[in-house]
């Protein structure tokens, strides 16, 4: 404050030179009343709940009554100058970041001056001249005072308000989503700059019509929603110069006045640019029929083409055959030179057999180093045989891996429409069967399904014979996949697996005894015992959390997310403990049964994961309209992040993805090094996979726990 406003604020109250000469001849006369004074202040004001709190919340009540009578007695030292000014402006400040009302400062002005006239009354009985013009100059100083606090005080308070409006429009200017604030005339009051970056706008928008900012076909029926509803949320398409430039998420709602200012209400509008995501969608969908390692169609587009081969075939009157191809001894190349050098092998393979493929036939990597030709228009047996020595003839010239050359050799079992079976998972699985029928024998590389390979569907009985009284003897027992922080490498938890090893059998493959207990409902009681186990070892593990993958036929059951909850409250087990894995099948059975499971599952807090991510029909659509909290990134968008533009493409757009929809991602089947460092830099969140760590049994995930409790300790 300057010298020319001091002198104004003494002007308009008339204080003078013999106003500060008569309040400094005060001085030493009222020192003693300002103690007795303050003294019953703080009785008065301890009437007051918001005084008495802040008198509480003083760190020193004998510091502070010091300052006070400091401040009461500086009202009469007779030193008006800046430096009284600054210190009075302070005192304001000092009342508005504490929170002190104006209220209760004027408050303590009264009191003052309440006490102070019958003290001065008393010493000025003889001199009521002398009173008088001791009570108008502490009048004008008490008024000067209490102006400089208050204008201190509102000036602190509107630069607060001015500094949140700041934050408030940083914080605008830091969302990834566009912002547009719009008024009652349908006129553009604020954007942020992710608004104008998403709507490429060049020239300033403020006061222009929404339509011409935001060129959306919905406009109309989000403003009406906007206004008349509890707002609007869709998807638009975005037209620039009259072409579509980007797909919007539109959300707008209604920012209500009060009763005097409904008319002049404002519409909030945040958009979300999803163009990219629907490319990656697409992208999906069109990578959901290849095979990502060799281009190959992959089993969805097989089973497409195999059905319409089929009924082509009938039309015809002509014969369809199923190759099934499978390499020999390739977990030997695997083992010796690892998995990239086995990934580049099946990439050759998959070249040659290519060209010996016709346009008309359908080629396709079944799975591993399993592949299927379906040829159309076989007339005979000889002229499927063949196909198949040109097939089989990949495998006269040598295959060139770091270097060195490697003969290998591969083994084809042959089914065919109509002879052996009428329809693609018969076919399929009979040419399988044959395969393996001439891997078992010498000689010929390749074998036609005949009736004897019926006698596998009978060990496929005994298998399921064998299932069902392990099932009643409970014969199966669980291994624990580490699930492994990629920021910090921590353990974050572990995905149950369910392992049978058969007395006579051996350790019988999950992929081989699983489908069966679906097919035969035995996954029921399995994935209920499944479950129990899980949540014994959460119970006994509290720091770790545990997955558990469950069928659709069991989260199908109305019953099941009772059960869960039953399970938790058994365990004593808070529900963040277990997380629940769904395959993409499982989301796409919108069955009452699976969408109330959904939200059941979630509503108890037990999170809610989807399995082998990208195998199936993948849709942005679920993704959003399901409580999904974590995405599980299946193993083959894994394997060749590192080998593969596209598959790198493919899954670092899953991963933007889950990040944009604030969902955990998962990398499953980490196998090297450079898998795990690439992921990292990609900001996934965790992975599991054998380059972090084998599956542990029971007794290893217990002297695990132990180690890490010690640890701790």
């Amino acid at each position: 404050m300057d010298e020319k406003e001091i002198q104004e604020r003494k002007a308009s109250l008339e204080f003078t030179a013999e106003d500060e000469a008569r309040l400094q001849a005060l001085a030493s006369e009222l020192e003693p009343f300002g103690r007795e004074f303050l003294t019953r202040l703080y009785d008065f004001i301890h009437r007051f709940e918001p005084t008495r709190r802040l008198l509480a919340e003083a760190c020193e009540t004998d510091q502070l009554f010091r300052i006070q009578l400091d401040y009461f007695i500086g009202l009469t030292k007779g030193e008006y100058g800046p430096e009284y000014f600054r210190h009075r402006i302070a005192v304001g400040e000092t009342h508005e970041r504490v929170g002190l009302a104006p209220k209760w400062y004027l408050s303590a002005y009264r009191y003052y001056f309440k006490a102070l006239i019958p003290y001065l009354f008393q010493r000025r009985q003889a001199e009521p001249e002398r009173f008088l013009a001791d009570i108008d100059a502490l009048t004008k100083i008490i008024f000067l005072d209490m102006g400089l606090a208050m204008d201190a005080y509102h000036h602190a308070t509107s630069q607060r308000f001015l500094a949140q409006g700041r934050r408030l429009q940083k914080i605008l200017e830091q969302l990834p989503s566009g912002v547009l604030l719009v008024d009652a005339s349908d006129r553009i009051v604020s954007v942020n700059s992710a608004a104008s970056r998403i709507l490429e706008l060049e020239q300033d928008p403020i006061g222009r019509p929404v339509a011409e900012v935001l060129p959306i076909p919905e406009l109309t029926a989000v403003m009406h929603a906007a206004r008349t509803h509890r707002g609007y949320q869709g998807e638009s398409l975005l037209q620039l110069d009259g072409r579509i430039k980007r797909c919007l998420a539109v959300h707008a709602n209604r920012l209500a006045g009060d009763a005097e200012t409904v008319e002049a209400e404002e519409i909030l509008i945040t958009i979300e640019d999803f163009t990219e995501l629907r490319r990656i969608e697409a992208e999906s969908l069109r990578l959901a029929t290849s095979d990502i390692l060799t281009g190959l169609s992959n089993r969805q587009q097989l089973m497409e083409r195999l059905a319409q081969g089929i009924t082509q075939a009938e039309r015809d009157g002509t014969r369809l055959g199923v190759l099934f191809l499978d390499l020999d001894n390739f977990k030997d190349i695997n083992d010796s030179l690892g998995h990239a050098a086995g990934d580049q092998l099946l990439q050759q393979l998959a070249a040659r057999l290519r060209d010996r493929v016709r346009a008309s036939d359908t080629l396709a990597r079944f799975g591993g180093d399993e592949f299927v030709l379906v040829v159309n228009g076989i007339r005979d047996r000889k002229g499927c045989e063949r196909v198949i020595r040109y097939l089989l003839s990949v495998f006269d010239q040598p295959f060139l891996l770091e270097g060195r050359e490697f003969r290998l050799a591969g083994s084809i079992g042959v089914a065919t429409y109509p002879d052996d079976g009428k329809d693609p998972h018969s076919l399929l699985k009979y040419a399988d069967a044959a395969m393996y029928r001439a891997k078992s024998r010498r000689g010929t590389p390749y074998c036609f399904f005949s009736h004897a390979d019926h006698r596998q569907s009978s060990d496929r009985l005994d298998l399921e014979q064998a299932l069902r009284q392990a099932v009643e003897a409970e014969g199966f027992h669980l291994d624990y996949q580490p699930i492994v922080s990629l920021q910090d490498q921590r353990i974050s938890g572990f995905e149950v697996l369910l392992r049978w090893h058969h007395p006579e059998l051996g350790n019988i493959p999950p992929s081989r005894f699983i489908p069966l207990l679906e097919q035969s409902g035995l996954i029921l009681p399995v994935g209920d015992w499944i479950l129990q186990q899980a949540c014994y070892q959460a119970g006994r593990h509290p720091h770790w959390q545990f997955a558990v993958n469950v069928a659709s036929q069991q989260f199908g059951d109305p019953d099941f997310a009772r059960r869960l909850f039953l399970l938790l409250a058994d365990h004593s087990l808070p529900a963040e403990q277990i997380e629940i894995e769904l395959t993409e099948s499982t989301l796409l059975d919108r069955t009452s049964a699976t969408i109330h499971n959904l939200n059941a599952v979630a509503d108890l807090g037990v999170s809610l994961a989807i399995d082998d991510f990208g195998t199936g029909y993948s849709s942005l659509s679920y993704l959003r309209r399901f409580p999904i909290s974590r995405i599980k990134i299946d193993r083959s968008f894994i394997s060749d992040i590192t080998r593969s533009e596209e598959a790198a493409s493919l899954a670092l757009g899953i991963i933007q993805l889950g990040r944009t929809l604030r969902m955990e991602l998962t990398a499953e089947g980490i196998e090297t090094a450079d898998q795990l460092e690439l992921l990292r830099h990609w900001h996934c969140d965790a992975g599991q996979g054998f380059y972090l760590s084998e599956p542990l049994t029971a007794e290893e995930l217990e002297e695990l726990s132990g180690w890490a409790e010690r640890c701790a300790g």
